[in-house]
Parts: structure tokens; C-alpha cells; sequence
């Protein structure tokens, strides 16, 4: 089952049974569950509403909470979140026997933890009611964004739109925050441009490291040292994890060169890589034409043996970072 499939039965009333709600993009997720405990009437709806939450699950409550018949309404909800497998095997063996006026949710943060048994009984026995809530693409996070920007009086182009994408993440609960941050400093009646998002909002990590990385590949290396260290002494950035950052941008070079090479379509590249967005993977073709195989490998190479050394403790996180940036972006020009 999609998540538009989810969505449409709670809106048509059709939801019956159980379902196991799992994948990364939690505030969707949030939403489901959210739109899910309104289905009975508000009249009762605390007592025709059950949660329960690890690690103090107990599975006969559940059980019981299953069992028990709707206070004057034709449905309850039970949401049982994230619960251990020890706690899931008797729930698990109790499924096949759940009522029909009980909507069982289980809701999962991430993805399912190895050997669940109540997930195992969904994939073998109602494989239709997991319901993945993966990241939205591009486009449905823009179409996201009009429509909160609409609903609460804030003006924004679609360029701001894609550059907010961009620069927070596709982070849905965060976009929204950064949104009505933005609309709040721009004010009412003005529209939300580039500079205020770059002004009052907080990259994410991702962004932040590529356009770290940006400067130094094209060779303004004292520039990108100088945000680099910026970001390490405000506690946004460590420099370790850049080096990983590096090491990984590097195979992304090489992974990109050699799809693109063989007229890969831009959605195979992109899984490939796993670059979150187009913006990014667009900036990384363009970059692989620049580098040669050999270079590539040989930069590889360097990173590999750098990171080594720290790991093996013959380098400081500090002397590691700066020596790669030196032998890739300086003395490969020599």
C-alpha cells in the first residue's frame, strides 16, 4: 500500500484491520497516524483512541485494548509504537483474530528491526497493508511547500522554493519550520527571496559540506578552508566527518562519470549515488567531466590512505583533513 493509498482510506472511512507503518519520513508518518486517531467521533474519541509506546508495552493490554468493543461508535484506534520483538510475538500470533471494528496501527520510527515478528506476519500474510513512508522527490516537497506557504500567507517563488529544498533537506518538519521562519522575517505582504533563507535558516550538514566542497573543487581552496573552519568553531561541523564527506564525493565522481559515460538515464545515477537531490547530482555530472578517470582513482586513493592513518592513530583528525585537501586540491597542481 502507497501512502496516497493510506491516505485516500482514511479519508473514505475504509481503513479496517491492521497495518504496519514504517520508513524514514516521519512527519508524513506522523500525519497518518494523526489523521487516523480522528476517525471516531470526538465525542468519545478519548476512549475509543488507544497508544502505547516502548519499551513499557504490555501485549495482553494490547490485546485486550483490541478486543474491547468501540464506546458508541461503528471503530476504535489502537497505535502500538516501536514495539520490541520480545513484546511483538504474542501480538504477532494474536493478528489473524483482530475485530474488525479495531484499527491496529503499528508504527515503526525508521525501518523494521531484524527478526520482527509482527512485521514478519504482515510480509507473509497482508504484504498490501505495509505502508512505506519513504522521503518525498523534489517536485512533491515543492508541492508541499505552496501549499504551507499558502495556507499561512507567505510568498515565495518556485527558484526559493527549490534553493530551500535545497539548502534544509527533504526533511518535511523541518522544510515547514524553515518556512514559516522565513515568511516571519520576510513579513506580511513580502515575498521570501534567497537572501533572507540564507540569512535567518540553518543549512543541513549535507548542504553545508557541498558547498564546502564546491570551493575547494574549484580551486578556491583558502575559501573553502575558511567556511570550513567557520563551521567547526561554531559546533556545526567536525572535521573528520568532512574527510568521510570527501572520500565520499570522490567515489560519487567516479560512480557518475562512469554511468553518465555510458548513458545511464539520471534516475538510475541518482539511486546509484544515493545524491538526495537534483541540484546536487546536476552539479556532480558537470564536475566529472572536469576530472579525469586516473585522477579520480588517484584522489580515491589518497583519501583511503589518509583516513588509514587516522583510524590507526598515526594522524590527528586535523592533520588527516588538511593533509587531503592540501595533496588533491594543492599540490596536484604542481
Amino acid at each position: 500500500m502507497t501512502t496516497d493509498d493510506f491516505f485516500t482510506a482514511i479519508q473514505k472511512r475504509t481503513l479496517r484491520g491492521a497495518y504496519y507503518l514504517t520508513g524514514p519520513e516521519e512527519y508524513i508518518k506522523e500525519r497518518a497516524v494523526r489523521q487516523t486517531c480522528e476517525l471516531p467521533g470526538e465525542a468519545a474519541r478519548d476512549l475509543n483512541v488507544l497508544l502505547f509506546r516502548a519499551p513499557s508495552v504490555d501485549p495482553a493490554a494490547v490485546i485486550d485494548a483490541c478486543e474491547s468493543l468501540p464506546f458508541f461508535d461503528d471503530r476504535k484506534v489502537v497505535v502500538v509504537r516501536d514495539l520490541s520483538n520480545d513484546a511483538a510475538l504474542p501480538v504477532a500470533e494474536y493478528l489473524d483474530r483482530l475485530p474488525e471494528t479495531t484499527i491496529l496501527l503499528f508504527v515503526r520510527k525508521g525501518d523494521p528491526k531484524k527478526g520482527d515478528p509482527v512485521f514478519e506476519w504482515f510480509k507473509t500474510s497482508h504484504d498490501d497493508r505495509i505502508v512505506k513512508f519513504d522521503p518525498y522527490t523534489p517536485e512533491r516537497l515543492a508541492a508541499f511547500l505552496t501549499k504551507r506557504a499558502r495556507e499561512n500567507g507567505i510568498t515565495i517563488g518556485n527558484p526559493e522554493k527549490r534553493f530551500l529544498i535545497e539548502y534544509v533537506g527533504n526533511d518535511m518538519a523541518a522544510l515547514e519550520n524553515s518556512l514559516l521562519k522565513a515568511g516571519a522575517f520576510a513579513g506580511a505582504g513580502n515575498a521570501v527571496t534567497r537572501q533572507m533563507i540564507e540569512t535567518c535558516i540553518t543549512p543541513n550538514r549535507e548542504y553545508q559540506f557541498f558547498s564546502i566542497g564546491d570551493l575547494l573543487f574549484a580551486g578556491k581552496v583558502r575559501e573553502g578552508l575558511r567556511m570550513l573552519e567557520n563551521e567547526t568553531r561554531a559546533g556545526r561541523q567536525e572535521r573528520f566527518p568532512f574527510l568521510f564527506y570527501l572520500n565520499k564525493r570522490v567515489r560519487d565522481l567516479i560512480v557518475v562519470k562512469q554511468l553518465h559515460a555510458a548513458g545511464r538515464p539520471k534516475a538510475e545515477i541518482k539511486k546509484a549515488t544515493g545524491i538526495s537531490s537534483d541540484f546536487m547530482l546536476d552539479k556532480t555530472v558537470t564536475l566529472s567531466r572536469k576530472y579525469s578517470m586516473e585522477r579520480l582513482l588517484n584522489m580515491q586513493q589518497t583519501l583511503s590512505d589518509l583516513v588509514t592513518d587516522f583510524l590507526q592513530n598515526r594522524l590527528s583528525d586535523r592533520d588527516a583533513l588538511f593533509l587531503s585537501i592540501y595533496k588533491l586540491f594543492t599540490e596536484a597542481k604542481k
